[in-house]
């Protein structure tokens, strides 16, 4: 049964990249990331974990775990174009665990690989679960199961993206609204406040300057950027692709209002975007549909996980807003004139 949400709330879908901060692989040198062509745009990338022999034959399991908020889940592996750019050694689907919680699901790789509907191009849907708790947050695990392989066959488990439905606030406002009138305004980098100052610098970009700022794992607090308005859009753009090849992007967490969140993977957008566009500012997140009416707070901090002790950058080209505007009522019409006194008699 579909799920209906509370008055003043809407459903949304929210995807995780492999690479998503949010997402963690045990034991972490288990696990390889790989980036491909893909056909709906130039990069995609995908986590594999291999095994040959008796598995597990460490005593630790290979896994994905990562958490949300949602009321269901959709977890995807690999497309075979994907897997075809792999090394060419003969391989079996390792079948799978998708645990919820302390709940656990079997999942039969190979027979998901077999009736998907486009599984040579598009990533392939392993399992997928409603009926979750909106208001709980669901800790999910996805373990490799052991298993013996024939000599010289690996056994493969493969993680591209999970899909969750999230429940996000709605405007009690429809739009467009009656004698509204719509006002786009362009907020550059410069006029938000970014914390700390001293640590941002200005930088010239192909559509023109934006700031940035790296990270610093010796400084505690992590660099961070708000900024409040009243609106019902926000959108928050990256300086263009031109101006951040051979860039390491920092993951960011932005949330609206100090309590919508969400990890963005800013990394895997900017590997997303075709040449063509690479002169165009990057959007990195939006929303859309919130009160009109209401002061909003839009924050952006860094985070990183310092596994590999690289320099990481946040950047900001600018924010881009949509708000309303109400006149008041015309006045009313003038009362009409007194009727002419009778003649007299």
């Amino acid at each position: 049964m579909p799920y209906t949400p509370p008055n003043g709330t809407d459903i949304a879908d929210v995807t995780l990249h492999d690479t998503n901060y949010a997402i963690k692989y045990e034991p972490r040198e288990a696990w390889n990331q790989s980036t491909f062509s893909a056909l709906s745009k130039p990069k995609d990338t995908f986590h594999y974990s291999s095994s040959q022999g008796n598995f597990p034959n460490s005593g630790s399991l290979h896994q994905v775990t990562f958490e949300l908020q949602g009321v269901a889940l959709y977890v995807y592996g690999a497309s075979e174009d994907a897997l075809r750019t792999l090394d060419p050694k003969p391989y079996l689907h390792a079948p799978i665990d998708v645990c919820l919680n302390d709940e656990c699901h079997p999942v039969d790789v190979h027979q998901a690989y077999l009736d998907a509907v486009d599984g040579s191009h598009a990533p392939v849907l392993l399992w997928s679960h409603s009926g979750l708790s909106p208001n709980k947050t669901t800790f999910v695990h996805i373990r490799m199961l052991a298993g013996e392989s024939p000599a010289g066959v690996l056994r493969r488990a493969t993680f591209e993206k999970v899909v969750y439905t999230e429940v996000r606030p709605k405007s009690p406002v429809a739009h467009p609204i009656p004698r509204g009138i719509y006002h786009k305004k362009t907020v550059l980098y410069d006029s938000v406040d970014r914390f700390p100052l001293a640590r941002w610098s200005t930088e010239s970009g192909a559509s023109g300057p934006y700031g940035s700022v790296l990270n610093d794992m010796w400084h505690g607090k992590m660099p961070q950027w708000s900024y409040s308005a009243r609106g019902h859009s926000f959108k928050i753009y990256g300086p263009p692709l031109e101006s951040m090849k051979n860039v390491e992007h920092a993951a960011q967490r932005i949330c609206l209002d100090h309590t919508y969140c969400h990890y963005v993977d800013v990394g895997h957008i900017y590997l997303s975007i075709p040449d063509s566009h690479e002169k165009l500012p990057v959007l990195i997140w939006s929303v859309d549909g919130i009160d009109p009416f209401t002061d909003h707070t839009i924050t952006s901090e860094m985070v990183d996980r310092f596994y590999d002790h690289e320099a990481r950058v946040m950047a900001l080209s600018h924010i881009e807003t949509l708000w309303v505007e109400i006149p008041p009522p015309p006045p009313p019409p003038p009362p009409p004139p007194p009727p002419p006194p009778p003649p007299p008699k």
